[in-house]
């Protein structure tokens, strides 16, 4: 199991919850109320954040902002649409604050539900995974066809390539002619 599966399920397995997979990222996350939402921020830390949208009411979200912060929760990013708090997952103080405040409710199968997430999880992330290495295959034979060497090292810096940065290529293009 992922690193970053094992912190959130571990979580939810403590409060009873179930998590979901971001389809953008492939990634956990539990979902709560009004587009709120807890995910995994440091993963080498152990650290859980919070995701969610001011209340309207200044009152209310200077209450919270208070508590997480009597909380000793880590102020990630405080603005007016959206606002972001790392957190301990295994402090219960912080992880009931944090689940107050995004609306999240234990569920009823909740061990069932996440059994079945960390097989639909690992599924999508080998799928991506070999997607990924076709892509890269692909624009790796690209290059060859373009007339550019690789040796081992450019194999390595060739990922600035693949992940779109043309800089790399723009000087190994210079090199050759």
């Amino acid at each position: 199991m992922d690193a970053d599966v094992k912190l959130i399920d571990d979580f939810c397995s403590r409060h009873n919850l179930v998590w979901a997979i971001d389809c953008a990222t492939v990634e956990p996350v539990i979902l709560g109320e009004h587009d709120s939402k807890i995910y995994c921020y440091d993963i080498a830390n152990s650290k859980l954040a919070i995701a969610f949208v001011p209340d309207e009411q200044k009152e209310c979200w200077s209450y919270i902002m208070g508590s997480m912060l009597r909380a000793h929760f880590e102020i990630i990013r405080d603005g007016r649409c959206e606002s972001y708090a790392a957190f301990d997952p295994m402090s219960e103080g912080q992880s009931l604050l944090a689940l107050s405040i995004a609306g999240i409710k234990p569920a009823k199968n909740s061990a069932r539900k996440r059994a079945r997430m960390v097989e639909v999880i690992t599924a999508a992330r080998q799928r991506k995974g070999r997607a990924t290495e076709l892509k890269n295959k692909a624009k790796m034979r690209e290059l060859k066809a373009a007339g550019v060497y690789l040796d081992r090292e450019d194999v390595r810096n060739a990922a600035d390539y693949l992940t779109g940065s043309s800089d790399w290529l723009h000087g190994r293009l210079a090199s050759t002619d």
